[in-house]
């Protein structure tokens, strides 16, 4: 039986097997540069896959200018955590920083924390001074200011309503603006009146220059002549400025401001830089012709741009992406785009009693609790309410029906079904997914779990994203591949 296979995102690969002077992207401009994300791993600092090394860079802390004269590189990195999204300026080519800017989004304390709900990964949300933040599990990063015994004991199971926190994260426009969580530290315990917070908003419009009190919005921010104005033009509040208010909660909705200022995000810039990379969540995505934004900068595909782990079709709002290319006058002209999450497929027909076995709860397990669930070719696929089920309910599938799945992949190889759609007869096996491990020399390689074999009756494909797939040796095809590329297999 002949097998029929596609590697997305390697749109140089068909030069580099056989003539041509195209070469896959690296990655690195050089000269001016920018780069605005979390911050992943520690040598210097590294942030969307640069490495920065910090000797002489300034470096900002919400606004404030930290000396490191005289530290060294470790002392310099330990003023970082995991997780912080920061900006860095600095030349790209080298990967020199000149500046490093680290701003949170919000601080204070934990309302309305919900339950775990395993969805993509597992996440839970809370809200902070009315603000909703989403905390997932093995993505935010934790961290406790002040552990209590001198042990930190804080994190994703052991957060509780009360615990006052900063957050630095990115924000997700399309899930109703939800600050999802890169770095959380806990600061303390909330002490009404004593508890210091920080917020940030636009003044509202109807705002009377003069009065003192402004809402943002749910919370009321109140403000008097011992307030610290001089972070504002002519130090006085006026309507639609974006400020960042930091103060004491006197009441759960009430701040008594001790400093406005206004807020530079830096997340829009207007200046010019030969590289730009950020990653952020899509927004306002129409099609590839047209602008739109990634977080709160805007960005345009230039008519080559490259993908990695996806392509030009799986572009859509609130997916998380890297973008990297030149900001031109506020900006961002994409030359290569990276996808962050990514959407597996798996079709093919359940084989056996047992892997129905998950559509019920064991008899010790809480109903109310359990999440159903099937396998297909040996992979864990959950479905939860969301999952859009299509020409058949869970319930009554038996051996033999045909399925389509659709869905994100944890770290644990389980599907999340975004789609379920059930098959009216028997088609071609279909996997979608990443390399996880692969020998050239026998030409096999593992999906998800699930060993596929090549041989000479194998057809070779690599897809160009905007452009139509290129027939390849099996030598080019594994001369190119690299684990947790995405392949396609039939």
């Amino acid at each position: 039986m002949s097998r029929y296979f596609i590697l997305f995102a390697l749109l140089a690969c068909a030069f580099a097997c056989g003539g041509g002077s195209g070469d896959l992207a690296e990655g690195g401009i050089g000269g001016s540069g920018i780069s605005q994300g979390p911050i992943t791993e520690f040598g210097s600092i590294f942030v969307n896959d640069i490495e920065w090394e910090l000797d002489d860079a300034e470096i900002e802390f919400d606004g404030e200018t930290v000396a490191i004269a005289g530290l060294n590189e470790s002392e310099k990195t330990a003023l970082f955590n995991l997780g912080m999204v920061v900006r860095v300026e600095g030349n790209a080519g080298t990967g020199q920083a000149e500046r490093v800017f680290f701003d949170d989004e919000i601080e204070g304390p934990v309302s309305d924390l919900g339950d775990e709900i395993d969805v993509f990964v597992p996440f839970r949300e809370f809200m902070v001074l009315g603000q909703r933040v989403r905390i997932e599990a093995g993505v935010t990063r934790f961290f406790d200011d002040n552990p209590v015994g001198g042990e930190p004991d804080f994190g994703f199971d052991t957060i509780v309503d009360g615990d006052v926190v900063e957050i630095s994260g990115l924000i997700d426009v399309d899930v109703d603006g939800v600050v999802r969580a890169t770095y959380v530290e806990r600061k303390g315990e909330f002490v009404p009146g004593q508890t210091e917070v920080e917020l940030k908003g636009t003044v509202p419009a109807d705002f009377v220059t003069g009065t003192m009190t402004f809402v943002l919005g749910s919370v009321t921010v109140e403000f008097d002549n011992t307030t610290d104005l001089s972070g504002l033009p002519r130090e006085v509040v006026e309507p639609e400025m974006f400020v960042e208010v930091k103060g004491t909660l006197s009441g759960a909705d009430v701040i008594t401001a001790t400093k406005i200022e206004l807020e530079d995000d830096f997340g829009d810039d207007d200046g010019d830089a030969d590289e730009f990379s950020m990653t952020g969540f899509v927004n306002g995505f129409t099609d590839i012709d047209a602008i739109f934004f990634v977080g709160n900068q805007k960005v345009e595909l230039k008519v080559d741009v490259e993908f990695e782990h996806g392509n030009a079709s799986m572009l859509a709002n609130g997916r998380r992406i890297e973008v990297e290319g030149e900001l031109i006058l506020g900006t961002l002209i994409a030359e290569e785009i990276e996808f962050e999450d990514r959407e597996v497929r798996v079709h093919a027909a359940i084989a056996l009693e047992a892997d129905l076995a998950g559509r019920v709860p064991p008899a010790e397990e809480d109903p109310s609790l359990f999440i159903p669930s099937f396998k297909l070719l040996g992979i864990e696929i959950r479905v939860f309410p969301s999952t859009r089920i299509e020409s058949g309910l869970l319930e009554t599938l038996v051996v033999g029906d045909f399925l389509e799945v659709r869905g994100i992949v944890n770290a644990q190889g389980v599907i999340t079904a975004s789609r379920v759609e059930l098959k009216g007869g028997i088609d071609k096996i279909r996997l979608d997914g990443p390399v996880e491990q692969f020998d050239e020399t026998t030409g096999q390689f593992t999906i998800l779990g699930v060993p596929v074999f090549t041989d000479g009756t194998t057809t070779f494909e690599i897809d160009e994203p905007m452009g139509t797939p290129e027939g390849v040796s099996d030598s080019c095809f594994f001369e190119n591949l690299n684990e947790g590329d995405f392949v396609e297999v039939r």
